[in-house]
């Protein structure tokens, strides 16, 4: 559900064209223009996309969308998520060392996918990583002056580790630390932690 519908492909000798739904809603920078994200919404809306990626990278062979930015996400008016856009999109390939063609949206892109290695998985993590800090702070740049929260903060350090080997090695790890991290599961765990520690007491 987090995909545009597929109707059809048609080509002739010049071109081919891929015919998908059309999703209603705004793209995540309109959104965001208009919107003022608690750390909560950021979170939910991250770990949507996870879900989607995991579709995606637990393809055979696994599908690597390339272009994960806020321009290629979609906001339904429900609040769902919708990733569009797999022009760069591709295949991974055991067997190749690098990409044949580079594309990629410089600020969201990884080394990688400038020739240094095989864009895989951890690429569109990467990318991921830029998204939150964008969320979280406006920018897709790393900058000491804004305090991020530090479980969120070490989840976008991990993800945008320069070397994939770095990086989380899959997204349903990113997952699972989004989930760690949620500042309503802190709370719900200090008071947890709280109420035990008054039980022991």
């Amino acid at each position: 559900k987090g995909l545009p519908g597929y109707f059809g492909t048609y080509e002739n000798d010049s071109m081919t064209i891929t015919v998908r739904a059309y999703v209603e809603g705004d793209s995540l920078d309109r959104y965001a223009a208009e919107h003022d994200f608690s750390q909560e919404e950021i979170v939910n809306i991250c770990i949507q996309l996870c879900d989607i990626l995991a579709y995606l990278h637990h393809r055979e062979p696994p599908v690597i969308h390339r272009d994960i930015k806020p321009q290629n996400i979609i906001i339904r008016p429900d609040g769902s998520v919708v990733l569009i856009d797999f022009d760069i999109a591709r295949l991974h390939k055991q067997e190749n060392d690098t990409d044949t063609v580079f594309f990629g949206t410089r600020s969201y892109a990884p080394p990688e996918q400038y020739g240094f290695s095989q864009t895989d998985e951890r690429t569109d993590i990467y990318s991921m990583g830029i998204l939150l800090r964008w969320l979280l702070t406006g920018s897709t740049r790393e900058n000491s002056n804004i305090k991020v929260y530090p479980p969120l903060a070490k989840i976008i350090k991990k993800c945008t580790g320069f070397s994939p080997k770095d990086r989380f090695s899959d997204v349903d790890q990113v997952r699972k630390a989004l989930l760690r991290a949620n500042p309503r599961s802190q709370r719900i765990r200090m008071s947890f932690l709280a109420i035990c520690m008054a039980a022991v007491v």
